[in-house]
């Protein structure tokens, strides 16, 4: 057995590592999963890439091929309601504005997670129940923006 680690210690570098194919990268695997629930009071906005998607600017849109059918509905009315809003609102405002619209929470919530996931919306500021001062100042810095 010495033998063959004295040889093995002379071929360092010979040889090219294979990865373990039962091995896998936890992160990679599951970087599509959410870190934590968007909450009432986080502020999301519509980014540019949002944008050039509700003016129909995207080829190919990503979005829509993925969702399930009752999703479908909610996820171009959700971003033209967050646009119309001066382009960053609440979760909880949006949810209750696609309320209005017939939408069910739990298919409005689904719909900014997957507006959310493909770069339709971003997070602007955690939510009041982390920081009670960053829903109001996101909303004050967005209307900012969006005048100028």
């Amino acid at each position: 057995m010495d033998d063959l680690i004295t040889t093995a210690g002379g071929l360092a570098g010979t040889g090219r590592a294979r990865p373990d194919p039962l091995a896998y990268n936890a992160q990679r695997v599951f970087q599509h999963y959410p870190t934590r629930m968007l909450d009432d009071g986080d502020v999301i906005r519509l980014t540019a890439f949002g944008k050039c998607w509700l003016a129909g600017d995207v080829p190919g849109d990503p979005v829509k091929p993925i969702a399930a059918p009752y999703f479908d509905l909610a996820l171009e009315p959700a971003a033209q309601v967050v646009q119309q809003r001066g382009g960053a609102m609440a979760v909880g405002e949006l949810v209750a504005a696609l309320r209005q619209s017939d939408q069910t929470d739990m298919v409005a919530r689904a719909a900014v997670g997957r507006l959310q996931k493909y770069g339709i919306f971003a997070i602007e500021a955690p939510g009041a129940s982390r920081d009670p001062g960053a829903t109001a100042q996101a909303l004050s810095v967005a209307a900012s923006t969006a005048e100028a």
